[in-house]
């Protein structure tokens, strides 16, 4: 899947402001004559079995230390996954002369967003209702 650049965005975003919803579906093709299975992932309101996930951090294979129990839209998830392995990662402070200091994390975010992204848009068949590990 190719990625747009921040120009290409701001461009999509504005043709997508001047058209109507239905168009707008239709072009991402999150419709057809109905709203399509993808557009309920990313659009649904409310608490679904099919959008569940389970997040938790384990001290050990049966004690839980955190957990949370996420029911929301993907992008939803995808936000609420993050902020929570962040919760749960240690985190340095760097004082490198500068007026703010620098923030960072264990692992790089950048690899958890991708490593989280792939676990909820390409669920592995193996794991189907049994739980992934980070």
């Amino acid at each position: 899947m190719s990625h747009l650049n921040f120009c290409h965005l701001k461009i999509v975003k504005t043709l997508l402001k001047s058209l109507s919803v239905n168009t707008q579906l239709s072009r991402l093709h999150l419709k057809t004559d109905k709203l399509t299975f993808a557009a309920y992932l990313l659009f649904v309101d409310n608490v679904s079995a099919i959008t569940s996930l389970q997040i938790g951090r384990f001290k050990s294979e049966t004690t839980i230390i955190d957990s949370i129990s996420l029911n929301s839209d993907l992008i939803g998830q995808l936000d609420q996954s993050i902020d929570f392995i962040k919760k749960n990662l240690m985190l340095a402070y760097i004082i490198t002369g500068k007026p703010e200091r620098e923030e960072r994390y264990d692992y790089p975010m950048e690899a958890i967003r991708e490593i989280v992204v792939n676990m909820v848009v390409h669920p592995c068949p193996a794991f189907s209702r049994i739980s992934a590990w980070i």
